[in-house]
């Protein structure tokens, strides 16, 4: 045996228990094993970095942080030591350092084919595309295969994709372009995900000449000939024609693909785009619109049970001829396929393109032949519910009295109950067609209650759900229905438990984030949202990490175009506004329910992970709104529906709240960092001040900078408040809840908030005057205002379900502003006691801790803000109390007695189950409101001078 085996064999055998320590979870036995091995040598990396490990997962990262960037200096090329290392700066979160390990390494060893494939991966994790380019280039010099090399290109595409725009046309992916032709000229495109490469990179550089080159020759007819991508390449080549403006080109491929797969949607919509554009640009072609309609024709001749042909002819007719030629051939299609549950779906498009009069006619007409036809199955349930569904959307079911209104819902109820021994043998599991009966009279309940404003409908409404829910518990309709209603009253926790059974995880999270986001704390469910906010916030924070690795196993396998769809689905996650919006209410509802002494605030401001204010003050308009608003289903007419006005302001209104919300956390921060001379933790390692301490000038710089940013986008979005005008009827069940600003105005948080920084800049610049004084008297001045608002709607409103969620959320900013306005008083006590470094401190003579001479004056002015702020929170919990007290005396089984003329035992039972839920819903919120509320009564007790 040689000697370095020998060696290497007895470095294996001292290290194999420090392992199984590890493994076992035993680390404080790992670290002493450890430091067995180090006694004997001192020098081992791979033993040093193993004791790293150890110390990491006891608590001990800095001691660990030493030795690891001691080892680090000593760039280890040994293999155990630097899997070990990968492992310790994982779990430090500092993946640069891997880099740097692997840097080391290569330049050590750089014939080292191992180390620069680590050394490109690890790039790869931190987005680093230049410096992966020049990675996968050195690795070609090593190790002449083609995945190397393609690896360099793809880095080249992902700067495109990424970088400059103006840069990718005109440097990366010309670049990227040359490198495939040079290996497409010595005949090395071996692959077929190179020739995809190629393919891609054409794509973004919009060159659909060369790519149609590509497509048409022998790499693209060697691509074709797999099965896996025979659709790809028949798909680009339209696609690309298409972007060409070839029309002619894409009806043939279109007519091609048709022959083949008579039933393929996306062929009949290009084929039938091309014969508009050949026919308006009144070129001479085979593919004219008289023979489109022959080819169609004849397709429902040979495929009569393909949806695909019927709907074509639709198409056809509405783009190319008259709309008035629909209404028999609408009443065709539905004879076709009306037992099929997507038919309304398919119809609804071409409806909406008849004016009320035919679409009357045309639902008088289906309703005339279908409606008195018996129903035995459930193809006959799918028809009578697309008849129904048809009827809404043609406004059959609107502007009706309330009586009708009521006997309409009746009759949905009663198809509802005749069709249920049809569905009874169904598993739970599936989705039953009768439950759109309820969903409809639901939605019919909704704008009676709405109306009307009478309780009786909205019991009616969610004992109706539940009822369909016990039979059908996998219905998402049902529930998300039941969800908005729920949040509309205030019931929180029974929103919640229905929230947890749809099992919305992952993607959903953002996109369905809009059910139920902020809802939770407007209910005073604060535990609840500060939960829900955590878990949706995990969903962006782990997005880098869990896409990486898919991102590196991509590379590895060389899917290509699937690292680009990634990335999109980085970015889109990325600049997603509900990231924004629920981080920033995480860390509100953190400093809300975690403190109840000023250091706890203190410690907790200290760790709140803030975003540099220059960076998203720029990347504001970059926000994105991934809300998905078609999952609630919806029949109502064009006119009545959501609308992509009503969608879009709702989105600015989002924005402009979240970013006032955020403003106003980053200068509570900035604020407290200036009274107690300090930087977030989370910056006190960091290197860029060079170990220099923030002098309290640039505190007390970006405390005004904040300010002055907070005071200039509130007035924004006051200005766009009292422009707006309310909407002249309810919203669609489907319209997303967003915070009214004008509410959120009444409440006085912002305008509080804006006076208690002021005072206390003031303070920091030794402004003692009259002045300084006035406003620190008249801090609670906007608190009491919001305080008689909400006084006067428990008076008048409190019975009213329709406005209870209203009342609590204004309870829920009011306690909020009281926690808040905390937080700055104690910022101003330690300012008056000469924290942040105050101008020329002479202390009184009570030494540390007393007011410094030079604020003796503000005595009586700190004490009457003090005081100002505890009779606020006294009046607060006086009308939570008081609110408390109304809605349990108004009780809702008094609601039940008017639920329905004919409500049946069932639905009786329901509602009583429903009243239950709401009112420990009620108990639970007044219970956390008012144990929030005497913390914080506390927290202001001490701060007493």
């Amino acid at each position: 045996m040689s000697r370095h085996s020998a060696e290497n064999s007895v470095a294996e055998r001292r290290l194999r228990p420090i392992y199984d320590w590890l493994d076992n979870g035993n680390n404080k036995k790992a670290l002493q094993e450890a430091d067995k091995v180090l006694k004997k040598q001192p020098d081992f990396q791979c033993c040093r970095v193993l004791k790293c490990l150890a110390l990491i997962r006891l608590g001990k990262e800095g001691e660990a942080e030493v030795i690891l960037n001691k080892v680090l200096s000593e760039s280890p090329v040994d293999e155990g030591a630097l899997q070990a290392m990968t492992i310790a700066w994982r779990e430090l979160q500092q993946p640069g350092k891997i880099c740097q390990m692997y840097e080391g390494a290569a330049k050590k060893e750089p014939q080292n084919e191992e180390f620069l494939t680590h050394l490109f991966m690890s790039y790869v994790r931190l987005g680093e595309y230049k410096k992966q380019q020049l990675a996968a280039m050195n690795l070609y010099k090593v190790a002449t295969k083609n995945p190397y090399y393609f690896w360099s290109v793809m880095s080249l595409v992902l700067q495109a994709v990424e970088g400059d725009p103006a840069l990718a046309k005109t440097v990366h992916l010309p670049l990227a372009h040359k490198m495939v032709q040079k290996m497409e000229t010595s005949g090395k495109l071996e692959q077929e995900q190179e020739v995809l490469l190629y393919i891609l990179i054409l794509e973004l550089k919009e060159d659909w000449k060369s790519g149609l080159a590509v497509l048409d020759g022998p790499l693209g007819i060697k691509l074709a000939k797999s099965a896996s991508y025979r659709n790809f390449c028949l798909a680009k080549r339209v696609e690309f024609h298409l972007a060409s403006e070839d029309w002619e080109e894409v009806a043939k491929l279109s007519r091609e693909e048709l022959d083949r797969l008579p039933d393929q949607w996306s062929a009949y919509t290009q084929f039938i785009s091309a014969v508009k554009e050949l026919k308006d640009k009144e070129v001479t072609s085979t593919f004219t619109a008289e023979e489109a309609e022959e080819f169609i024709l004849s397709q429902q001749t040979s495929h009569p049970a393909m949806r695909g042909p019927w709907l074509a002819q639709l198409e056809l007719v509405s783009t190319l001829q008259s709309t008035a030629l629909l209404p028999p051939l609408i009443l065709t299609y539905f004879s076709k396929f009306s037992t099929k549950p997507v038919t309304f779906s398919d119809l609804a498009k071409y409806l909406a393109m008849l004016n009320t009069n035919q679409q009357q006619e045309l639902v008088t007409q289906l309703a005339s032949q279908y409606s008195d036809q018996p129903i035995n199955n459930i193809g006959d349930i799918c028809r009578d519910v697309n008849l129904v569904q048809l009827s809404r959307l043609c406004g059959n079911m609107t502007n009706l009295s309330t009586t009708k209104m009521e006997e309409e819902v009746t009759r949905l109820l009663a198809k509802y109950n005749s069709v249920q021994h049809i569905v009874t043998d169904m598993v739970s599991t599936d989705l039953r067609p009768p439950d759109n009966y309820l969903v409809l009279a639901s939605h019919l309940l909704w704008d009676m209650w709405n109306t009307t404003k009478e309780e009786k409908y909205f019991m009616q409404c969610t004992a109706l759900l539940y009822t369909g829910l016990s039979t059908s518990p996998s219905n998402w309709q049902m529930k998300l229905m039941l969800i908005k209603l729920l949040n509309v009253v205030g019931a929180g926790a029974v929103s919640y438990s229905l929230h947890s059974s749809l099992d919305i995880k992952h993607l959903m999270l953002d996109t369905l984030g809009w059910l139920l986001g902020r809802q939770l704390s407007f209910s005073g469910q604060l535990g609840l949202a500060s939960q829900h906010a955590s878990q949706t916030v995990k969903l962006y924070n782990h997005v880098n990490k869990d896409t990486a690795d898919h991102i590196i196993t991509a590379f590895r396998s060389g899917t290509f175009y699937q690292i680009r769809d990634i990335y999109k689905l980085r970015n889109r996650l990325a600049t997603s506004h509900h990231f924004l919006t629920m981080d920033t209410e995480r860390q509100l509802l953190d400093l809300l329910l975690e403190t109840s002494i000023h250091t706890q605030a203190v410690q907790m401001v200290s760790y709140l992970e803030l975003a540099d204010e220059a960076k998203d003050s720029k990347d504001w308009d970059k926000r994105k709104d991934n809300r998905d608003m078609n999952t609630m289903a919806s029949w109502d007419p064009t006119d009545l529906g959501l609308t992509k006005e009503m969608v879009d302001t709702s989105f600015q209104t989002e924005l402009l709240y979240s970013r006032t919300r955020q403003l106003l956390l980053k200068t509570i921060a900035s604020a407290v960092y200036l009274s107690e001379d300090m930087v977030p933790i989370k910056e006190t390692n960091s290197s860029t001040s060079n170990g220099v301490a923030p002098t309290s000038t640039s505190l007390a710089t970006n405390l005004t900078d904040l300010t002055s940013s907070l005071q200039s986008h509130w007035s924004t979005c006051c200005q766009v408040s009292s422009a707006s005008t309310p909407p002249a009827r309810h919203l669609p069940p489907k319209a997303p809840s967003t915070p009214s600003l004008s509410s959120y105005s009444q409440s006085g948080q912002v305008a509080t908030m804006l006076d208690m920084l002021g005072v206390a800049s003031r303070i920091h610049q030794v402004q003692v005057d009259t002045q300084t004084k006035e406003m620190m008297e008249g801090c609670s001045k906007h608190l009491v205002l919001g305080l008689e608002a909400l006084a006067s709607k428990i008076d008048t409103s409190s019975s009213k379900l329709l406005e209870r969620g209203e009342i609590l959320e204004q309870v829920v900013w009011l306690l909020e502003s009281v926690g808040l306005s905390a937080i700055l008083c104690g910022v101003v006590l330690s300012l008056i006691r000469g924290g942040g470094g105050a101008k020329g401190g002479k202390k009184g003579k009570k030494g540390k801790g007393a007011v410094q001479q030079q604020f003796s004056e503000l005595v009586n002015s700190y004490t009457s803000m003090l005081g100002g702020l505890q009779e606020v929170a006294s009046k607060l919990l006086e009308l939570t109390e008081k609110l408390e007290a109304n809605i349990s005396a108004e009780s809702l089984v008094t609601n039940m007695s008017g639920l329905a003329v004919d409500a049946d035992e069932i639905l009786a039972n329901e509602a009583g189950e429903v009243v239950k839920k709401m009112e420990k819903s009620y108990t639970e919120s007044f219970y956390q409101i008012k144990t929030i509320l005497k913390n914080k009564q506390n927290y202001l007790s001490f701060l007493r001078l």
